[in-house]
């Protein structure tokens, strides 16, 4: 698709960005690989490559990539007020902030994807929202890694209970579920956690990728599958899915949005590698 005519679509021309966009917006990649956009932040933070996929990733991974091992809340700053500025501005322009909305009424599954404890609360009130505005799905998973919760950002006197406090992301996933308000007839469908233990050896907590395979080793019956997320990762996370899972399921990422205030420059321009990485696995496998 023509991007001047992709960007008029989303109203993105002259940075006249939505307060929201669908699923099957975000999941035409088009408008972000090959955008003005990711091409002034490869300017903007001093990285040459070619004009290719291949090129892109390899520069990114080495400039953008947080180091191995650390998570996005151990991230620091490396960029001035200025350039995070300009950062956020070409992300949003990017549809990296705007809540995304289901493009159906109907799904077969919902999935929650595991998280800290405060998004967590957030995909899963955004779920509820999804219920009461009308969507509507027959199972409801969580998808959790047994990842150890962080006390830094996640102690346990955040808990009703603390003496009681999950100690992982999978206990936290159940006790969220546990404990929020949720409309009767969405109470009682069938629910399920699918767990990923902690790889002790290697030191690494599961990934998103992780849980999905978890899940699919479960052998679900095939059908139409709502992912929830919340900005700015529902892009990153719909190509993890698509990475994933089978042809036989069809799929949406949804998510609530975020103020771009809140998100770091050096968390966007890590979010922007591995999307680009994903999307290079998925072109890998055409």
């Amino acid at each position: 698709m023509n991007l001047r005519k992709w960007y008029q679509k989303l109203g993105l021309l002259g940075m006249r960005v939505r307060t929201s966009i669908t699923s099957a917006e975000i999941a035409d990649k088009d408008h972000f690989v090959y955008s003005s956009n990711l091409k002034r932040l490869f300017a903007l933070t001093n990285i040459n490559c070619e004009d290719s996929l291949e090129s892109m990733v390899e520069a990114t991974q080495k400039k953008w990539l947080r180091p191995q091992g650390k998570e996005r809340w151990d991230i620091k700053e490396l960029y001035s007020p200025k350039e995070v500025n300009k950062i956020r501005l070409l992300s949003e322009g990017m549809c990296f902030f705007q809540e995304v909305l289901p493009t159906e009424k109907f799904y077969d599954y919902a999935l929650v994807l595991g998280a800290t404890f405060s998004s967590v609360q957030d995909r899963f009130s955004f779920l509820i929202k999804l219920w009461k505005m009308g969507v509507r799905f027959r199972e409801l998973v969580f998808l959790a890694g047994e990842r150890p919760l962080d006390p830094r950002i996640e102690p346990a006197s955040i808990f009703f209970e603390t003496e009681k406090a999950p100690k992982n992301e999978t206990e936290m996933m159940q006790y969220v579920y546990d404990h929020w308000e949720m409309p009767k007839e969405m109470k009682g469908l069938p629910f399920q956690i699918v767990s990923v233990p902690f790889d002790v050896k290697k030191g690494h907590r599961p990934s998103t990728g992780d849980t999905i395979q978890a899940w699919m080793d479960l052998s679900p019956k095939p059908g139409k599958c709502l992912f929830v997320s919340n900005q700015p990762y529902c892009l990153y996370q719909n190509l993890v899915v698509k990475n994933y899972l089978p042809k036989s399921f069809h799929f949406e990422t949804v998510g609530l949005s975020v103020s771009s205030l809140d998100i770091s420059g050096s968390v966007l321009l890590d979010t922007v590698a591995r999307c680009l990485y994903q999307e290079l696995q998925n072109r890998k496998k055409i």
